[in-house]
């Protein structure tokens, strides 16, 4: 509040002789990944769903034009102090992720994509750092009214014929952009995308405009759309040797070992890409044992940005039945479960 702020500036005036240099002066933002930012309610903040780490508020007291004021109270007073100071907003510490995990739109909008969710855990429990975007929520919530409709199952193809494509990209080319520079600004090296039918071509458009900048970052797909020589074939003509690896099936075990082998050699359960052919390595084994895998704490999404009010517990893996519309039976041989008392748990 207004006193406490008053006794910082009465702090600095008292001790200014002792102040050489302040780093940085700038408005609080709240870190993606954070308690804050992951359970704001716990906080009593308001977080809204555009730019919440900067525009978060506390009642009327404090909120961002209320910081933004007293930041320039507080440049005002060093300046008149003589005191050096710096507006950088470099002064925590520089954050630089190992990997970064991208999904593009579209899909389901109620809940977190479980996919990414279940990879963060991986990374997480093996102390890698990382950012996720989930770009589909995030491009939902920009969309105007009369543009969600994109997102419904049944107007999927406007996402994947190449013609309908072209429309898409003239609506989103800014959001497009937007989200390519931030993705770039983790300075994570290897970047991996989970790619599902009809997220194809868009998620193309971001790796196109990604290595565009900066050739040298990995790219990693995973997901449905990477599981078939037929699904990859629209990458490899597009993309040609700019991916680095495809994973096939699960992915926990595989994205930890990419990381441990610094996106390099040879690595089960991925194919690569040489001189436009694929280079399969061994099979990796299926998890037997699902107790063994961490439930997704999704700590890493603002679930405030989900209209639903729900998460996804998978329960099992693979398919007993064999229904002819579907090809999952095909694609993921086999049926495991958990165990119900961990379930419960």
């Amino acid at each position: 509040d207004d006193t406490e702020f008053q006794k910082t500036l009465d702090f600095i005036k008292e001790n200014k002789n002792n102040i050489d240099f302040v780093k940085s002066v700038n408005p609080l933002f709240v870190m993606s990944g954070s308690e804050i930012f992951s359970n704001p309610d716990k906080f009593n903040i308001e977080m809204p769903k555009d730019n919440p780490d900067i525009y978060w508020s506390i009642g009327s007291s404090n909120n961002f034009e209320t910081r933004i004021n007293r930041v320039q109270d507080t440049h005002k007073l060093l300046t008149e102090l003589g005191i050096a100071y710096t507006t950088e907003a470099t002064a925590l510490p520089e954050q630089k992720y190992d990997i970064t995990l991208v999904t593009t739109p579209p899909w389901g909008i109620e809940n977190p994509p479980v996919g990414l969710a279940y990879l963060a855990e991986s990374l997480r429990s093996q102390g890698y750092k990382f950012k996720v975007f989930d770009l589909n929520i995030a491009f939902y919530n920009a969309a105007d009214a009369n543009l969600k409709h994109l997102w419904h199952v049944e107007n999927k193809n406007f996402w994947r014929d190449a013609e309908w494509f072209k429309i898409i990209l003239s609506i989103f080319d800014a959001e497009i952009e937007k989200y390519v520079k931030k993705i770039l600004e983790t300075e994570s090296p290897i970047i991996g995308f989970s790619v599902v039918d009809p997220k194809e071509r868009i998620t193309i458009e971001f790796i196109k405009r990604i290595k565009a900048k900066d050739p040298y970052r990995r790219i990693i797909l995973g997901g449905p759309a990477t599981l078939t020589a037929h699904a990859r074939k629209i990458f490899i003509d597009h993309l040609k040797d700019e991916i680095d690896y495809f994973v096939l099936g699960e992915g926990e075990e595989t994205i930890v070992e990419i990381m441990k082998k610094n996106c390099q050699g040879q690595i089960p359960g991925t194919i690569v890409i040489k001189e436009s052919r694929e280079v399969e390595a061994p099979k990796r084994p299926q998890i037997k044992d699902l107790n063994s895998i961490t439930y997704p704490s999704y700590r890493d999404f603002n679930l405030k940005c989900y209209p639903g009010n729900s998460l996804i517990l998978e329960w099992s893996r693979g398919c007993l039945s064999q229904c002819a519309f579907c090809i999952n039976h095909q694609l993921i041989k086999g049926y495991r479960t958990r165990s119900a008392k961990h379930i419960f748990q």
